[in-house]
C-alpha cells in the first residue's frame, strides 16, 4: 500500500459494514414513530407491513453503504501541499485542505469501530466549527501512517508510536490528568438545560410525527386508558418532573464519564497529545501555535465543588 498517499485511497473493505450500520441507524431513527404505531396496532396485516418496511429499508441502506464506500477516496498532493477528499453519490464533493492549515488530527475508535477493527480520522483546521474532513473506516496501520503524513512537518513521529515504541522510562509523562472524582463532579453539575432540551425535543418530535400521520387521537385514547394508574393529576406532574430530572442527572453523569474517562494531556515534539474516552477512545494531536482561544467556565454548583470546565 502507498503510505505516501499520493494515489487515491479507499477505506478498508470491512468499513462497508460500518457505513451500512451508520446509515441504518439514521434511517431507523427517522421512521421510528411509524414503526412504533405499526407495532402497537398489531395484527397480521401490520406485521406484514412492518416486515416489508424493514426489508425495504435494509436493501436501501445496503445500496447506499456500498455507493458511499466506492465513491469515497482520499490522497495527499505533495506538490501543492494539499489533503484532498472526494465524497458523495449523487452530489459530488471535493474537500481540499492545505497541509499548513491543519490544526489537529484526531484518531477515533468508537465501540462499533473497535468491534470491526477499524479507526476513524478527523482533520480540523484553525477557525473551523466542524471537522474539515472525516474518514470513518481505515486500518490501524493506515490511520497511523496518514496521521503522521498530515502533520509530519511538525512532528517526527505519531503520538501512538512514541508511546508504544519507546521504553516506559523515557516515554513522555502527562502534565495534566483529570481524575475520576473530578469527572463525577462535572457530570452532576453541567449541561442540565441542554439535556432537558434534548429530551423535550425528542418527545415533541415523536408527537409531531404522530400528528403528521393522523394518529394523535389514537395515542391520546391509549394514554387515557392508563390514567387509572395515577391517583391525581398533581401526582402525575410531580412524578413526571422527578423522572425527567433523574434521567437528565444520569445522562449527564454517564455522558461525561464515558466521554472524558482517563483524560490526559502531554507534550510531544512541540505538539500536545490529548487522550480520553472509555468506550469511544480518542487521541488528538494539537498544535499549540494554532489554538485561538481557551475558555474557562464555572457555574454556581461547580464553584461549591471547586471544579472548572
Amino acid at each position: 500500500m502507498d503510505f505516501q498517499f499520493q494515489e487515491p485511497q479507499q477505506q478498508s473493505k470491512v468499513g462497508v459494514l460500518l457505513l451500512f450500520l451508520d446509515s441504518l441507524q439514521k434511517i431507523l431513527r427517522a421512521i421510528a414513530p411509524i414503526i412504533l404505531i405499526i407495532v402497537l396496532k398489531g395484527g397480521t396485516l401490520s406485521a406484514f407491513i412492518l416486515f416489508m418496511l424493514l426489508m425495504g429499508t435494509f436493501l436501501l441502506v445496503a445500496c447506499i453503504a456500498y455507493l458511499r464506500f466506492t465513491h469515497f477516496t482520499f490522497h495527499i498532493d505533495r506538490a501543492l501541499g494539499e489533503f484532498i477528499v472526494y465524497d458523495g453519490i449523487l452530489t459530488k464533493t471535493k474537500t481540499v485542505i492545505q497541509l499548513s492549515k491543519i490544526q489537529q488530527v484526531n484518531l477515533t475508535q468508537n465501540l462499533l469501530q473497535r468491534l470491526i477493527g477499524v479507526y476513524g480520522i478527523q482533520v480540523d483546521t484553525a477557525g473551523a466549527d466542524r471537522h474539515e474532513a472525516q474518514i470513518k473506516a481505515v486500518s490501524r496501520t493506515v490511520a497511523l501512517a496518514l496521521k503522521k503524513a498530515l502533520i509530519e512537518n511538525q512532528m517526527a513521529v505519531t503520538a501512538e508510536e512514541t508511546l508504544e515504541d519507546q521504553p516506559e522510562s523515557i516515554a513522555p509523562k502527562p502534565f495534566l490528568k483529570i481524575h475520576f472524582i473530578s469527572l463525577i463532579k462535572i457530570g452532576i453539575t453541567s449541561n442540565y438545560i441542554k439535556s432537558v432540551g434534548l429530551i423535550l425535543t425528542f418527545f415533541f418530535s415523536i408527537w409531531g410525527k404522530l400528528h403528521e400521520i393522523g394518529e394523535e387521537a389514537w395515542l391520546e385514547e391509549k394514554i387515557a386508558e392508563q390514567d387509572w394508574l395515577f391517583q391525581s393529576v398533581i401526582y402525575s406532574i410531580v412524578l413526571g418532573i422527578a423522572s425527567l430530572f433523574t434521567i437528565v442527572f444520569l445522562i449527564n453523569l454517564g455522558r461525561t464519564v464515558l466521554r472524558y474517562f482517563n483524560y490526559t494531556m502531554q507534550q510531544q515534539q512541540g505538539s500536545l497529545l490529548l487522550s480520553f474516552g472509555l468506550i469511544n477512545t480518542k487521541n488528538t494531536v494539537l498544535r499549540p501555535s494554532r489554538v485561538q482561544s481557551v475558555v474557562v467556565s464555572q457555574n454556581y454548583f461547580q464553584k461549591k465543588l471547586n471544579v472548572l470546565e
